[in-house]
């Protein structure tokens, strides 16, 4: 529950404690030798205007009259406004609210394995894209709450965290523990490095790629172990030469990306323990039969340069990466027989 509504219910709580209070003390002043289950009973009675059945005789008492007025008065309108907040709480969708964000803190602590976001922008929204695509479990954190709630319109499912992601409690609620990737996208490169510093203390295994806007920061990433920085303006670069060089392999690419049907994609796999694959060539194998994988290119344990275009007596190896080219239902299939 956001903090003003807790607030805004906990102050008309008070108000209307103390405002019983207040009548119960009255009344005992007024009559001593009455209970206070009397007096709570009139109190009860004069803030609802019922007036059925008055204990205390106040005809012969006009300063119990003068107070019955008084707490008529000011009790009523305390007495609205305790009811008008919690009204409020219910028909202004703060409790529906309330119910779907303990739903989505539910669904993010049994992620396993999955990627955080941090930053916002247009670089955050491909981000997004691109894992929806793919069908990759994420969670967002952001302290834009209106680009929150435009993102929530368009994914239906997008889990979020509304806080400064440098912060370890808001890391912490997005499961950093147990994600095996961070992604931050700040435009400042000094908050990059605050969110990095933060993941790095809470998970020190973690996959990090962070988007570097000064090329002078790159070597700060690199000491505090980021796997991989990207800088706009190297890629923009590369992207410029590379339409002018290879236009065909460019457009190739960008089609393959904008597919929206088919989600055709390069993607990386890695053959784990328990594997049917491990000790058999790309023959025996048999990948492209088995999935309707394309192997374009594998890369061997220890061994830093990859294979392109590998020989079919080329022998898959516990922690062999397979980099195939294909859709994601058939990627899924090739996760599932290197056991990943």
């Amino acid at each position: 529950m956001p903090k003003h509504i807790q607030q805004k219910i906990l102050t008309s709580i008070l108000i209307f404690l103390i405002t019983i209070s207040i009548g119960i003390i009255g009344y005992k002043i007024i009559a001593p030798d009455q209970s206070i289950l009397n007096a709570l009973y009139m109190t009860v009675i004069t803030l609802t205007t019922v007036g059925y059945g008055e204990i205390i005789d106040l005809s012969a008492s006009p300063n119990g009259k003068i107070f019955t007025m008084v707490l008529i008065l000011f009790g009523m309108g305390n007495l609205l406004y305790v009811v008008t907040t919690i009204t409020s709480f219910f028909t202004d969708g703060n409790l529906q609210e309330m119910l779907r964000r303990n739903k989505m803190e539910k669904q993010i602590n049994r992620l396993e394995n999955h990627i955080i976001i941090c930053g916002g922008g247009t670089i955050c929204r491909k981000i997004i894209e691109e894992l929806t695509c793919t069908e990759r479990q994420f969670v967002l954190v952001s302290t834009d709450g209106d680009e929150l709630s435009k993102l929530e319109l368009e994914y239906k499912d997008l889990l979020y965290i509304k806080g400064d992601p440098s912060v370890n409690d808001t890391l912490v609620s997005a499961g950093i523990q147990s994600a095996n990737g961070l992604i931050t996208t700040l435009p400042d490169d000094r908050d990059n490095l605050l969110v990095i510093v933060s993941a790095k203390q809470l998970n020190n295994k973690i996959r990090i790629v962070s988007h570097a806007q000064n090329s002078e920061s790159i070597s700060k990433f690199k000491t505090l172990g980021v796997d991989s920085i990207i800088s706009p303006n190297l890629i923009g670069g590369l992207r410029m030469v590379s339409e002018m060089i290879r236009p065909s392999v460019v457009s190739f690419l960008d089609v393959m990306l904008r597919e929206t049907k088919g989600n055709t994609r390069f993607e990386n796999v890695t053959i784990q323990a328990g594997s049917s694959l491990i000790n058999k060539t790309l023959a025996q194998s048999d990948i492209r039969k088995q999935t309707g994988l394309l192997v374009v290119s594998i890369k061997k344990p220890n061994i830093k340069e990859f294979i392109y275009n590998p020989s079919p007596e080329e022998i898959l190896t516990l922690n062999t990466v397979l980099i195939v080219i294909g859709s994601v239902s058939e990627v899924s299939k090739l996760r599932s027989l290197a056991n990943c």
